[in-house]
């Protein structure tokens, strides 16, 4: 069906510390070819006793012209569960991690060095003294062509599954409903007030729906586009539900 849709290029990345399998990770499905591929593994893993395995996460980035998009998804373990020894919350780390590179390769105008592409897939560079492409839920978009968008400042899109939800979307009362049925468990923030720190804004969409595990919801960071459409499927088994983010004409960027 994408290719009906005219979708003909994808990017996909499995993590490399993976217990699900090599076709669990993050993809961006796109109409055009991009210009530059960057993707990587979070540093901060989490540990999950008793099944004595290691689980990292990773993020995948497309730029088309001057418009970047990066998808991830991060851990969902306490904290106390990253590696041996260290007590951190691996989704906040992950948070603090990815937001700095996001914000370096907004910042970093047109120098970084283009993926090799073919087509028979894409091999990421290294573009940073960091390595971030050392080896990285998706997002589908209709980005134009780079053509198009060479004269435009350069604009990032961030989406993922946080699991994490934004404290300014819900009241009081509706805090205490969520944390009722979070397992017990008061739904964690952290990694929402990481990127916004790291960003500079808030998550564009502010959902008013929760997923059944009630943090494991879609966010969007964008510089560029300036509404959202929250979509409502069973597709999923209402998990990691659909976001839909577009550009109004005349409509205010969201920066902060």
């Amino acid at each position: 069906e994408f290719l009906d849709l005219g979708f003909r290029w994808i990017v996909f990345v499995n993590p490399a510390s993976c217990p699900y399998g090599n076709n669990w990770g993050n993809c961006i499905v796109m109409k055009f070819r991009p210009d530059e591929v960057r993707c990587g593994h979070m540093e901060c893993r989490s540990y999950r006793p008793p099944w004595e395995y290691e689980e990292s996460r990773c993020y995948v980035g497309v730029r088309h012209g001057d418009r970047i998009t990066v998808s991830t998804h991060f851990d969902d373990t306490p904290a106390g569960n990253g590696r041996k020894g260290e007590q951190v919350i691996p989704r906040r780390e992950q948070a603090k991690e990815l937001g700095a590179i996001c914000k370096a390769w907004l910042e970093e105008g047109s120098s970084g060095k283009a993926a090799e592409i073919s087509d028979h897939g894409v091999q990421a560079r290294s573009t940073t003294p960091e390595e971030m492409a050392r080896s990285s839920g998706g997002a589908a978009e209709d980005q134009g062509t780079a053509e198009d968008q060479s004269g435009l400042p350069r604009q990032l899109t961030l989406v993922g599954d946080l699991n994490a939800i934004n404290p300014e979307t819900y009241d009081e009362r509706e805090r205490a409903i969520l944390d009722r049925h979070n397992r017990g468990n008061p739904c964690p923030t952290d990694a929402i007030e990481e990127l916004n720190m790291a960003l500079g804004m808030s998550p564009l969409n502010r959902n008013k729906f929760e997923c059944r595990f009630n943090k494991t919801v879609t966010h969007g960071y964008s510089t560029w586009y300036n509404r959202y459409l929250d979509m409502l499927t069973d597709a999923t088994d209402f998990d990691h539900q659909p976001l839909l983010l577009y550009r109004e004409a005349g409509g205010s960027t969201p920066r902060s």
